[in-house]
């Protein structure tokens, strides 16, 4: 039961972060200028413009490369907690 309650919290997190992952897509490709119909949240449409108006291209792009490092992260042994702490910190929003 315990390693079924572990598996399931990895799951979650992991399509967590990768929602988080698609939406930083969406502030990149508004701060490309390149949003409208390749929208992964159309919903959201006016919170990633906000958010890619406040950034540079480069810096939503780093704001990916960010979370996959986070993500590779963790799925080694590192220290669950400090890493989300750090990985998300670095995100420039």
């Amino acid at each position: 039961l315990e390693a079924a309650v572990e598996s399931e919290y990895r799951r979650e997190r992991a399509d967590l972060l990768l929602s988080l992952q698609w939406w930083l897509r969406d502030v990149w490709l508004n701060a490309l200028q390149l949003g409208g119909d390749t929208l992964s949240y159309p919903r959201l449409a006016r919170a990633s413009q906000a958010v890619a108006h406040r950034l540079s291209p480069g810096e939503a792009m780093e704001n990916l490369e960010h979370l996959e490092n986070l993500q590779r992260q963790l799925n080694t042994n590192v220290q669950e907690a400090l890493a989300l702490e750090v990985g998300l910190l670095r995100l420039k929003l």
